[in-house]
Formats: C-alpha cells, sequence, structure tokens
C-alpha cells in the first residue's frame, strides 16, 4: 500500500517557496477581493476518486480521539497509547509516603455521534493495560501504527458517562501504585519503568467516541498519597502527564461499509457518483485538473485569472455533520505532497474559505494560485482533498462525485477576463 509523505513546513515558509517557482504571465497582480466575481465566468469538470489516508501522523498532537463509532459508512476504532511522564523536572520520591488511590482522568468533548447528546448515560467499557515495548520521541507514529502490551492491566471495567460530561475518570487498581512504591524516579526512570499505557473502549459496552484534549489540566494520571509526619497527616497528589513531557501517539482502526466498502481491498475507489471523506486515516479526495487546465487553455490562451474555486456540494448534509473545514494540497511528486499557496492566504488572513457554507450546503474552496500554476505546467500531477480536523473530529462528509447528477457537481469555477 502506497504511503505518502506530507511536508509539514510553516506556511509562510510555502509561501516563500512557491514565489520562487517560475510563473505564467497570468494573473500575477494583486487582485481586489472587491473585482474577484467580476469578469467572464467558465465552469470545468474535473476527475477524481475516494482515496484511503492511509498516512496520517498520529505522533504528540494536542487533540486525539478514543472511543468506538458506526454508521452505515464505516466501523472505526480510536485508540490512545501515551508514555506516562513526570511533569516536573525534579524527581519524585514515593517510597516516603503512601498511594492511597491512582486515577486516570481525561478531558473530554465532542461526543459522537452528535445523537448521543440527547440521550440518557452512557455505560461504556474501558481497558487500560500497560505497554511492554518503549515509544520513542523520533519515531513518527501513523494512524495505522501500535504498541504491543503486556499481561497487566491498570483498569478494565463499565464506567456510566452523562453526555455532558467533560472529564472521564478510571481509578487503576494497585498494579500501577505497585511499579510506584518505595521508588525514588527521575522523569526518564519513571518513564522507563512504565513503558507507557494503552487506553481503548471494548466492543460490550454502548457505542461512542469523544475528542481527548491532552494538553488540558486535568488530564493524565492523579496519584493520591499521604504523608505521615511527626505530628500531622498530609495529603498529597502529583499529576502525572500522558501530553506532555513524553510521546502519545492514535491508532486508527477503520473498516469499511456501504458505498464505500470496496476500500477495504483496494486503495480507492471511483469518484463519478459521489465523493467520500472519512476522518482518522479512513479517506481524502484525489483529484486531478488536468483536462480542466487544457481545456481553459485551449479555449482562453490570453485569459486573466480573476478566482478560481474548487466546488464540493455536500449530499444528505442534514443526516451528518460535516466536518467544519478542509484542507487542499499539492502533488510536488508521486509520494511527496504539500499545501498549495492558496492555503497561506486563507488561513492568514482569517478568511472563511475551506470552511462548510450551511446556507450554500457546499465547501467552496478556493485555488486561484494553484490553478494558476497548473495552467502554466499544462497538467496536474494530483491534488488532495483532506478533512483539516481529521485526527480530533469524527464528523465525515459525502460529496457530490465528478460527473453531473441531482446532488449536483464537484468542479471548478474560474472568473477571468481576456486581453
Amino acid at each position: 500500500m502506497k504511503r505518502i509523505l506530507f511536508l509539514l513546513i510553516p506556511l509562510f515558509t510555502l509561501f516563500f517557496v512557491a514565489c520562487n517557482e517560475k510563473e505564467s504571465s497570468i494573473g500575477l497582480g494583486l487582485q481586489d477581493p472587491a473585482t474577484l466575481y467580476d469578469g467572464k465566468f467558465d465552469t470545468l469538470s474535473v476527475a477524481g476518486c475516494t482515496m484511503k489516508d492511509d498516512s496520517l501522523v498520529t505522533t504528540n498532537y494536542s487533540q486525539g480521539l478514543l472511543g468506538r463509532l458506526s454508521d452505515s459508512w464505516r466501523t472505526q476504532e480510536a485508540i490512545i497509547y501515551s508514555q506516562v511522564a513526570n511533569t516536573s523536572e525534579n524527581s519524585i520520591n514515593w517510597g516516603t509516603s503512601t498511594i492511597d488511590s491512582v486515577v486516570l482522568s481525561l478531558s473530554v468533548q465532542d461526543l459522537y455521534p452528535a445523537s448521543l447528546v440527547s440521550a440518557g448515560p452512557l455505560n461504556l467499557h474501558f481497558e487500560v493495560k500497560q505497554l511492554s515495548e518503549d515509544l520513542y520521541k523520533d519515531t513518527t507514529y501513523y494512524a495505522f501504527s501500535s504498541a504491543a502490551v503486556g499481561s497487566t492491566t491498570f483498569f478494565d471495567g463499565m464506567v456510566s458517562v452523562a453526555p455532558t460530561d467533560t472529564v472521564i475518570r478510571l481509578k487503576f487498581n494497585s498494579s500501577f501504585a505497585n511499579i510506584l512504591d518505595g521508588n525514588n524516579f527521575s522523569n526518564q526512570e519513571l518513564i522507563s519503568a512504565i513503558k507507557g499505557i494503552r487506553i481503548r473502549m471494548l466492543s460490550d459496552g454502548d457505542q461512542a467516541m469523544f475528542t481527548v484534549n491532552f494538553n488540558a489540566a486535568v488530564s493524565g494520571v492523579i496519584v493520591y498519597r499521604t504523608y505521615e509526619g511527626d505530628s500531622e497527616t498530609t495529603h498529597m497528589q502529583n499529576l502525572l502527564s500522558i501530553g506532555a513531557g513524553g510521546v502519545h501517539f492514535n491508532q486508527y482502526i477503520t473498516n469499511y461499509s456501504g458505498s464505500v466498502s470496496l476500500l477495504n481491498t483496494l486503495d480507492s475507489i471511483s469518484g463519478t457518483t459521489s465523493l467520500h471523506l472519512i476522518p482518522m486515516g479512513g479517506s481524502c479526495l484525489k483529484l486531478n485538473l488536468t483536462a480542466a487546465v487544457k481545456q481553459f487553455n485551449n479555449q482562453h490562451p490570453h485569459a486573466i485569472i480573476h478566482y478560481a474555486e474548487l466546488q464540493l456540494p455536500v449530499v444528505n448534509p442534514e443526516s451528518t455533520a460535516p466536518p467544519k473545514d478542509l484542507v487542499v494540497l499539492k502533488y510536488v511528486n508521486d509520494s511527496v505532497n504539500t499545501y498549495i499557496p492558496d492555503m497561506s492566504d486563507g488561513y492568514t488572513s482569517g478568511s472563511l474559505d475551506y470552511r462548510y457554507n450551511e446556507k450554500t450546503q457546499s465547501y467552496k474552496l478556493r485555488i486561484t494560485q494553484h490553478f494558476q500554476k497548473l495552467l502554466y505546467k499544462g497538467f496536474d500531477p494530483g491534488t488532495l482533498v483532506l478533512i483539516n480536523s481529521r485526527r480530533s473530529s469524527a464528523n465525515r462528509v459525502e460529496v457530490a462525485g465528478c460527473a453531473p447528477s441531482s446532488n449536483g457537481q464537484t468542479r471548478i469555477v474560474v472568473v477571468y477576463s481576456e486581453l
């Protein structure tokens, strides 16, 4: 299976690099936003497919997902692997006190599916096991990555969680405390002793998924202990981090069903009638704009581009919650891609480009500079469309395919003038 390497470069760097590429003479001047839609219009078809998003990096992001989710397209499981680290540079002498209890605390938000928000308490089966292998800071972990676990289980049980809860607390058995008891661990010694934990939700309880905020103050392993002094008893607690100070990543397991079931055996499926964006390494859109580029170059050889927009009409938006925004990347070669230059302007200016428009029930993605560069090249090596929050949101969306239909059509609209 082909893995795609994403260039993680600051957006201002992307823009600088783009300005050093050889440009065509089409539309290089600054364009007054008020005149973007002044001019002639042309509508161009694109080719495309739904493709597995099998190179999603999940290492050390501030948010991730935990749980299980099923609908007509997919069954997905989100699992967390994390080191347990001391939030302080100082070592902790666990031998000078008595450990009363240990609790894993997770800051959660955005319950999926959204229909559960109005439901009663959920009975969820959580399991937390100790890792049997080390996690490494210099290793890149992907949505398909995993780590081996040993026989030690820190928690295994049903927990009642209300849809409005913002913190999930899992009280560990004595196994975790036994590792700490009597030791004076530095941070590295603590990480080496525990190696890490795997947090997952088992299938025999209710099915739900949460966004977990790893950087929240309440997220971590809390150790409650008592120190007996000469004349008084002191109660203390230490927060061991599962976010800062160590390595963590998400594993996302996807089983495809319904209209995308062929992705269980294929890397991509036709996008003629519909296109599917599934988070958590599920799927992205691979488009090819070569036919549109050649058509426009042949019909308008002396055009000045005012504006170019990739339009993605959403299918049945009332039955799902479309992701908030999308990102667009271009292929540098067969295995490397990076953001299109328009993304720089879209995010730094705070514009609404690339966001879902509830009024039009569509995404309208500005690709003006990207399209200009393709006109100069004469072909498109490949254009990718992905869910921006695909590591931390479970929302998916279906958009119209590349052929005209009752649902509309994924297409390019160009505003231009003739010399």
